[in-house]
């Protein structure tokens, strides 16, 4: 029987980050500021709000690789 390497993925939180980003820009798209617009396509906040949420994401990406995941890693050796 072959053994298995249980040893967590690096990228979990950092990937989790995105994922979570993706679900917030899927709101904002389908929201009264984007597609759900009375007045125009999209409303003058939608790319405000996109920019924001690409500034946020990616500095959360950034402070997963660089600081959560090795706490990560020392949590699941405990």
């Amino acid at each position: 029987m072959q053994k298995i390497d249980m040893k967590p993925w690096k990228y979990t939180i950092p990937v989790t980050v995105i994922l979570l980003g993706t679900i917030v820009f899927t709101y904002i798209l389908f929201s009264p500021i984007g597609l759900a617009s009375t007045h125009n396509v999209v409303s003058i906040w939608f790319w405000p709000a996109v920019a924001l949420l690409m500034i946020i994401v990616a500095s959360c990406y950034y402070l997963a690789i660089k600081y959560w995941s090795v706490k990560y890693e020392y949590f699941l050796k405990k």
